[in-house]
């Protein structure tokens, strides 16, 4: 897969994100309007998950051993440089809003988060899944919001070009953990017959 078609798979994933967000947090509106940080630290660690995912399900794909192909280590940065071209562009629009008329509104079902104009609207919900990390109006938090899509881009696909997985160990224990216990119980039934 070349970097313009990984690029295009953040972007689809980012927009996956997005309606996941609104439909983890809707339901949960009272909870939401309680403590806000609780669901968007959850919607922010699945957004983190699905992203770091497809890219080390690409980097995995990439290093198979396949006779005059080299990873491009390149690749993950080109489609990270790919998939902040809208958030930029964005992060731009809002920067320089010349909106004519002063918007107030209180977002969603977050208390206390304003929207100030139509293109701080907009990157909210692009950005949705760390809306409450964003607070209301801080150009320098919708910067930040930026780089975790490419930081969790590239730390995916250079740990799926080396087929780490970071929850294997766990995965081990649970697994030979059962089958020891599931060997046992059966090895204990042979020596009562």
């Amino acid at each position: 897969m070349n970097y313009k078609k990984f690029g295009l798979r953040i972007y689809l994933y980012h927009f996956i994100c997005v309606i996941a967000a609104f439909a983890i947090t809707l339901p949960l509106w009272r909870l939401s309007s309680s403590n806000p940080y609780i669901t968007t630290t959850i919607t922010s660690i699945i957004y983190a998950y699905v992203i770091y995912s497809v890219a080390w399900s690409i980097g995995e794909k990439d290093a198979r051993n396949l006779p005059g192909y080299e990873v491009d280590y390149m690749k993950p940065v080109k489609a990270s440089v790919i998939s902040a071209i809208l958030p930029c562009l964005l992060y731009a629009l809002r920067a320089i809003d010349f909106s004519p008329v002063e918007v107030r509104l209180e977002i969603f079902i977050y208390n206390g988060n304003v929207v100030s104009s139509l293109m701080d609207l907009i990157y909210k919900i692009y950005y949705f899944p760390f809306e409450m990390f964003m607070g209301a109006g801080n150009l320098f938090l919708y910067l930040l919001c930026i780089f975790p899509t490419a930081i969790f881009t590239i730390l995916g696909y250079f740990a799926g070009t080396k087929s780490f997985r970071a929850l294997a160990p766990l995965y081990n224990m649970i697994v030979y953990k059962n089958s020891k216990r599931f060997n046992n119980k059966q090895n204990g039934e042979r020596k009562k017959k």
